[in-house]
């Protein structure tokens, strides 16, 4: 039994999926996505995510052809379809909604895709316990002047010149970014806050997702 994801309107083998190398999302990174995880088998608020990705779709113009209601039937079909692989296994998933411009003029034919991932153990898990090291990258987050940082999208090469900065401190290090103006934004697929005096300390919300 294999992984199975819906990729414009089936279901397939994950490691069997194919998207042209003509898309959009590839040759231009115009795709717009969205995760969330599950517990128990349980999708966590997935509505709320869902509504931040259409959010992301309207800023970026696609129209997925698709409901936020179908689009979340789609994601919970998903889910069951790899019910017994999470329970052999013992594990949970995380869920990701993606929509590219697709092939061709932009709009006739988007990519969509909902994809799952087993969570596993990341890699990141010791410091739970042990704490990490931080640095904070040359490379800064996006600017509201270029790409508003409240969409989600697969545009990050900045995220990985982040981590590729900070591994040259550490190889062990998380990468903290800044925005354009120096505060405090967030890392690679995390949130940042400080908890000083008492008080918890978050970004500014122009500067975060």
């Amino acid at each position: 039994m294999e992984y199975q994801i819906w990729l414009n309107g089936e279901f397939v083998e994950r490691d069997k999926a194919n998207v042209s190398l003509l898309d959009r999302g590839f040759r231009l990174g115009d795709v717009v996505f969205d995760t969330s995880r599950t517990f128990d088998g349980k999708v966590f608020r997935l509505r709320e995510h869902l509504e931040r990705f259409y959010r992301s779709l309207k800023y970026v113009r696609i129209d997925p052809h698709m409901t936020i209601e179908e689009m979340e039937l789609t994601t919970l079909n998903v889910v069951e379809q790899n019910e017994d692989l999470r329970r052999e296994y013992q594990d949970d998933y995380m869920i990701t909604q993606i929509v590219s411009g697709g092939v061709g003029l932009r709009g006739d034919n988007p990519t969509i895709a909902v994809v799952i991932d087993p969570l596993g153990s990341p890699r990141w898990a010791p410091s739970y316990k042990s704490g990490a090291n931080v640095v904070i990258s040359k490379t800064r987050s996006y600017s509201s002047q270029s790409l508003d940082p409240k969409v989600k999208h697969y545009s990050r090469l900045n995220f990985v010149l982040a981590e590729l900065e900070a591994t040259d401190v550490d190889p062990q290090a998380i990468p903290l970014l800044l925005d354009l103006d120096g505060n405090v934004s967030e890392s690679i697929g995390a949130n940042f806050f400080i908890v000083s005096q008492g008080q918890l300390i978050v970004p500014k919300t122009e500067s975060t997702l």
